[in-house]
């Protein structure tokens, strides 16, 4: 019995010392998007975007805070839903950019501001930076989502996905909550590739494009599709109604 106590203790000091430790960061209140990328964790939590190191979790820089100046960020009071889910933030080689309400502002890679540039495609778009060029996530009527390229001048050169909402309430007014729709549309930048995944569509799979849309492979994930009683279907598109008349 007590070789066996000596053993499970032994086992467990091994375990203690080799397991992975969790850290709290915290600076942060409202966390909402995070890239690790090289010797740093990039997290935005609006106004600000913090810099940690990636070796000690150490606060490296935090950038930006609420105005409309240099290097600052605002989120106009009527988008709520973007304020809520903080800055869009991507991340290239050589800098970073973060899109709040129709400006994208861009940093090096050690948080200095280089400059910024303005958004005339409405408060709800989003903007990712490719470099040279931007990808830009437009709302447009009857519940349409529009995934475009666009030159260094904003001018669009390829659209390269084209799909409804995951709800589709067929409104002919330009849609003021495309945050919240967009969950269902996942994005990731990794050199020089886009990765889009769509959460509503029929089969769930990964569409790999290059930077000039130009659309190399797709992933597909063979699953079943889990069928969800019209009753409970009814009830959920009944309180998104209510949450968008009241956003309207």
């Amino acid at each position: 019995m007590k070789r066996v106590v000596i053993i499970v203790g032994v086992f467990l000091c091994v375990l203690f010392l080799h397991a992975e430790k969790a850290h709290t960061f915290f600076d942060l209140l409202n966390p909402r998007y995070l890239i690790v990328d090289n010797n740093q964790i990039i997290i935005s939590d609006y106004p600000h975007v913090y810099l940690y190191s990636l070796d000690d979790y150490s606060l490296i820089k935090k950038i930006g805070r609420e105005g409309m100046g240099p290097g600052e960020f605002h989120v106009i009071q009527a988008n709520m839903n973007l304020k809520e889910r903080g800055l869009v933030v991507s991340v290239r080689p050589d800098h970073m950019a973060a899109n709040s309400t129709s400006r994208l502002s861009y940093f090096t890679r050690k948080g200095d501001f280089i400059r910024e540039i303005k958004l005339p495609y409405g408060i709800n778009a989003k903007f990712l930076s490719l470099g040279d060029q931007l990808l830009g996530f437009l709302p447009l009527r009857e519940g349409k989502l529009s995934v475009t390229l666009f030159d260094k001048d904003l001018k669009k050169q390829n659209e390269i996905l084209n799909c409804d909402y995951w709800f589709n309430l067929q409104s002919r007014k330009p849609a003021n909550f495309f945050d919240r729709a967009s969950d269902t549309l996942f994005v990731s930048i990794y050199k020089d590739r886009i990765y889009l995944a769509r959460g509503d569509a029929p089969l769930f799979a990964i569409h790999v494009y290059d930077f000039k849309g130009n659309k190399l492979i797709t992933v597909e994930h063979d699953s079943e599709k889990f069928r969800i009683p019209p009753s409970f279907t009814g009830e959920i598109m009944s309180m998104i109604s209510k949450e968008i008349n009241s956003l309207l």
